[in-house]
């Protein structure tokens, strides 16, 4: 949740959150859906994986995918009838909600079938200023 808060502080008197009631609380929406729904099934069987603990760990990737499936249909749903989280364009939700979802592909999620989510993914790599430092390549482990 530190990171919500943080992105929070930062975007505050920016584009990236808007001062509108109503579409805040939609962003706020999105960042309390990606530390709910997402950040715990994506990131625990991404660092199963990586840290080369998939077998052993089979059953708990198992619920794990089933979990975060569950957070990304929706997500692909909402993508599949708009460009971004909120409103019209780019906000603070589509950057938090971006960051595990990125890399839920090295967690052994099949992200090929999310077209929607993909063409979002890289709407937020297309942003002004972007820098991919949390994205690697999975040769860069190890």
């Amino acid at each position: 949740m530190e990171s919500a808060a943080i992105l929070l502080y930062l975007a505050e008197g920016t584009e990236y959150l808007s001062e509108d009631p109503y579409l805040r609380s939609q962003i706020v929406g999105w960042m309390f859906f990606e530390q709910g729904d997402l950040q715990r099934s994506i990131a625990l069987a991404r660092v199963y994986q990586i840290k080369g603990m998939a077998d052993e760990m089979s059953q708990q990737i198992e619920r794990l995918h089933t979990d975060g499936y569950a957070g990304l249909e929706p997500l692909e749903r909402w993508l599949h009838r708009n460009e971004w989280l909120v409103g019209d364009s780019y906000t603070v939700a589509d950057l938090a909600v971006f960051a595990y979802v990125s890399l839920a592909h090295e967690g052994g999620y099949r992200m090929e079938r999310f077209r929607s989510i993909n063409r979002w993914l890289g709407g937020v790599r297309s942003q002004p200023g972007w820098l991919g430092f949390f994205e690697r390549s999975p040769y860069q482990y190890g």
